[in-house]
């Protein structure tokens, strides 16, 4: 991974961490997307590229991973130091198993890629169900988000079947969700409604070859700063304040010892300006013509 990428991609992690919360501990939760799970092994993509984007480093995922099931779903997954964990949708299994069994079938030149990838989801991805209880995640900072759309609620209509995408934006986008996810895909509709929400850090894979952590988007900057014009106008917290007099002094003693600097710099200046020049009492006697005898 090439030195600019990976500056970008630490900027846009900091970035997501203070503005929704991003948590990286005890894990980082990554939601992967069908889509994309089958271009990375189409086009022959490391799975450890991952972490490598996502700032991971020794993380032993794919080398040292004990395996466990999940509880309510059945799934052997695997977890390695608790540094990432990936997550798909019920309905994003359901649809790749489909896929699958029909490409098999007719003996497709992607079935190949469908089994790779529905062989990565059972040893190292957590199902994500409709009715899942997310309370014992790490909680997000309370910010208003602007909101999509819902999908028809499980409550509501236990009946409604869910497209992988809904289900994708469900987990990620409704009111009920606490935990913020890496959402991974190559769905370019499902690209741009995750842009539009401006909340949501995005992966994807470019010219596929090319694994990128895409940097915050237009609405999400603007949310950013409309954010921190409110806290201003409404007034700041006490550990915010104080951060900010802190600052203030700091400014000031930094201003204070540059004007010193400058002043005694100055008044050497002066002083070597004002130093009279020597001059020479009398001829130099070298050059002066000898007496003649």
């Amino acid at each position: 991974m090439r030195h600019g990428r990976a500056k970008s991609a630490r900027k846009t992690l900091q970035y997501f961490k203070q503005t929704v919360g991003l948590q990286t501990r005890p894990y980082l939760p990554v939601l992967l997307d069908g889509c994309f799970l089958v271009a990375l092994f189409q086009y022959k993509i490391p799975a450890a590229r991952i972490e490598k984007v996502l700032q991971i480093k020794n993380s032993g995922e794919f080398r040292d991973a004990t395996k466990r099931t999940t509880p309510g779903t059945g799934t052997i997954t695997t977890s390695s130091e608790g540094r990432i964990k990936y997550f798909v949708t019920a309905e994003t299994v359901t649809e790749m198993n489909e896929i699958q069994a029909s490409l098999e079938k007719r003996n497709h030149d992607k079935a190949h890629a469908f089994q790779e990838a529905t062989k990565f989801i059972r040893q190292h991805c957590t199902v994500l169900n409709r009715h899942e209880d997310n309370n014992k995640a790490p909680k997000r900072k309370d910010a208003k988000r602007p909101r999509l759309a819902d999908p028809p609620s499980p409550d509501e209509d236990s009946s409604a079947a869910l497209s992988p995408q809904e289900a994708l934006l469900f987990h990620v986008g409704h009111e009920g969700s606490t935990r913020v996810y890496v959402v991974a895909t190559q769905d370019e509709s499902l690209l741009d409604q995750l842009r539009a929400m401006g909340t949501v850090p995005i992966m994807r894979l470019a010219n596929n070859s090319v694994l990128l952590l895409e940097q915050p988007s237009k609405a999400s900057q603007k949310q950013s700063m409309g954010e921190e014009r409110r806290k201003w106008k409404s007034g700041l917290a006490s550990a915010e304040l104080a951060l900010v007099e802190l600052a203030k002094e700091q400014l000031k003693a930094t201003a204070i010892a540059t004007t010193k600097r400058t002043d005694a710099s100055n008044d050497v200046a002066d002083s070597s300006r004002n130093r009279k020049k020597r001059k020479a009492k009398g001829p130099n006697p070298l050059s002066c013509k000898r007496k003649q005898a």
